[in-house]
């Protein structure tokens, strides 16, 4: 009888061993998804992407936004919802083909980024990166 008894208990104490097992495997596997860097664009500079000439009115006509705010931008977006998403109007002062803005990934590094307009610049066709060297740290909003 007590071996029937202690067998019983061996086995729960099995079952318990290895449901614990399989919620800490399912916790570091939920912890490295968590960690995992998700929904980061690939910071890829396109041939279309035209950088705004390096001068005062350059320098000062172009938005800085929140990264996670440029998360958003996406291809088939209208102009209209990205000026509301960024709070600021899109502005393409030296080249017709993209508008430009400016942010920091969460290293710190300074990144334009270049929004594809269509031919009336209603709709965005595509997104640009290009990291920008040697930026002084500036507060983004």
């Amino acid at each position: 009888m007590l071996s029937i008894i202690s067998a019983g208990l061996f086995r729960k104490r099995d079952d318990f061993m290895r449901r614990s097992l399989i919620v800490a495997v399912l916790a570091v596997v939920l912890l490295a998804c968590a960690s995992s860097p998700q929904n980061s664009p690939t910071l890829e500079t396109k041939p279309w992407h035209i950088s705004p000439t390096p001068s005062t009115r350059s320098d000062t006509a172009y938005p800085w936004v929140r990264w996670r705010t440029v998360l958003k931008l996406h291809a088939g977006m209208t102009a209209a919802s990205a000026e509301a998403l960024t709070g600021m109007a899109l502005q393409w002062f030296h080249h017709p083909v993209n508008a430009i803005l400016y942010t920091r990934d969460p290293s710190g590094r300074a990144i334009e980024v270049a929004l594809r307009l269509s031919d009336p610049k209603d709709v965005v066709l595509d997104t640009s990166f290009k990291v920008i060297p040697n930026v002084a740290p500036v507060a983004s909003p």
